[in-house]
């Protein structure tokens, strides 16, 4: 026996949508606020770059989802842009670390 919930209102998206937009546009605010802080203690423009590429993200995904009705389709899209938003952040956040960890092995062993 299964029960399924429909509804026929777009109530619950626009507000699930509204909050994830202002929980985006807050993190990009707090990133913009500490972007002048020493490299050793801000990611300002790592957090920037992941978070837009978030949004654009999820921008393509409502575009897709709703304007060219890929609902059936919907969570193969949507598990798509997660992972791709997890690796990309990821390593925005990692790739710049690790570089920075070469370079300072590479100038030691110099010395």
């Amino acid at each position: 026996y299964r029960v399924v919930c429909a509804h026929e209102t777009i109530a619950f998206t626009t507000v699930q949508l509204a909050y994830e937009g202002a929980i985006l546009l807050v993190g990009c605010f707090l990133a913009y606020k500490t972007r002048n802080m020493k490299d050793d203690f801000g990611e300002c423009k790592q957090l920037l770059l992941a978070m837009y590429n978030i949004a654009l993200i999820a921008s393509i995904i409502i575009v897709l989802a709703y304007v060219a009705e890929l609902y059936g389709k919907l969570r193969i899209l949507v598990t798509v842009g997660v992972c791709w938003s997890t690796i990309f952040s990821s390593g925005v956040f990692v790739l710049p670390r690790l570089l920075q960890v070469q370079q300072s092995i590479s100038t030691a062993s110099r010395s």
